[in-house]
């Protein structure tokens, strides 16, 4: 399935303020949505190499928040670390076509970046299923699951 990666600056869509960065898995169909927000550790938890996840689960109107740490739940500390292998799309070029796909599953990822000691903003990635971004946050995901 060929599905559209996109790669943006974001400013219109950003993170929300204790976090540095988030993921989204959200079903149409089902009207279901997963976020995970990962929380900017104080300075006592950094000491420590402590992260904290809120993961929001909202389901036909039904909302539940849970958190989590590295220290009662290890996947947290394996979340953070994934980061460092987001899958990057590659530009597309205008000659190269596209084939659109709505399969009503989408993804986002979210997240504080930089070039070298510059701050480059909120970096977003979306996508659909079928992709390596989707991969990625579906077995995020369920590592998460367990905390």
């Amino acid at each position: 399935m060929l599905s559209a990666a996109i790669l943006q600056l974001s400013t219109m869509h950003s993170l929300p303020p204790d976090a540095w960065a988030q993921l989204l898995s959200s079903e149409t169909r089902v009207r279901s949505t997963t976020t995970v927000d990962f929380i900017i550790p104080d300075r006592a938890a950094r000491e420590r190499g402590e992260h904290t996840v809120r993961i929001i689960r909202k389901q036909e109107g039904a909302v539940e928040v849970r958190r989590a740490t590295s220290t009662t739940c290890p996947a947290v500390s394996d979340a953070v670390s994934s980061f460092r292998t987001v899958p990057m799309p590659q530009p597309q070029f205008p000659d190269q076509g596209t084939k659109d796909v709505r399969d009503g599953r989408t993804y986002i990822v979210r997240f504080d970046a930089r070039y070298g000691d510059d701050d480059a903003g909120v970096v977003e990635l979306s996508s659909n299923m079928g992709t390596p971004l989707a991969d990625w946050v579906d077995k995020l995901l369920a590592k998460l699951g367990s905390c």
